[in-house]
Formats: C-alpha cells, structure tokens, sequence
C-alpha cells in the first residue's frame, strides 16, 4: 500500500525567480504537480507557517485529493523551529498505514 504524509509542504510561486540572497547555482523546482495524486495522502499544515499560508496548502491538498489535517499556531513543522518527537504524526502516518497508532 502506498501514502504520503506531506507536513508543512513550502508554497512555490509559479512566477518566483531567483533573488540577490539566493545561493547561485542552486536547484529550485519551477512548478509543483497540481493534479491528483495516485495514492492517500494526507497534508497537514500551520495556520502560521511563513512558508505557505493555509489556504495555499488547502489548495495543494485538494488538486492533490489528499485529506487536510489543521495543525493550528504552529509556525513551520520542522526540527529547526524546536519539533522533535511528534505523536499526533505518528498517529497520522499509523493511520495511513493502516496500523494501532498504540503499537510499536
């Protein structure tokens, strides 16, 4: 069985291009896949995140077909804004995987 937990995907302006304090050379995807995607997915996303409004990832999730999950105030999900363990995505990922979230 395939998913994908998608956590706090960036918004990529379609029309962005590359700026004074962008490292020369470096790869940036020019477009993001905006059509249903072949398997469940699940997105969660910030209210706060200076990455993606939520609307911009409420619109990725639904061209994507993915189910939204509302992770309220909480800035980008990442390790640098402070997240280490995580239940509530274990949960989630458990849940796609078809598993008891309580069992290791």
């Amino acid at each position: 069985m395939h998913s994908a937990l998608l956590v706090a995907p960036p918004y990529l302006d379609p029309d962005w291009i590359l700026g004074p304090d962008d490292r020369p050379g470096e790869h940036f995807p020019r477009f993001v896949h905006r059509e249903r995607l072949p398997l469940r997915t699940i997105v969660v996303a910030s209210r706060t995140d200076p990455w993606a409004t939520y609307e911009q990832s409420a619109t990725y999730a639904s061209d994507w077909g993915a189910e939204l999950v509302d992770a309220g105030d909480a800035g980008h999900l990442d390790t640098a804004a402070g997240y280490g363990p995580w239940p509530a995505g274990e949960r989630l990922l458990a849940d796609l995987l078809g598993r008891d979230p309580r069992v290791r």
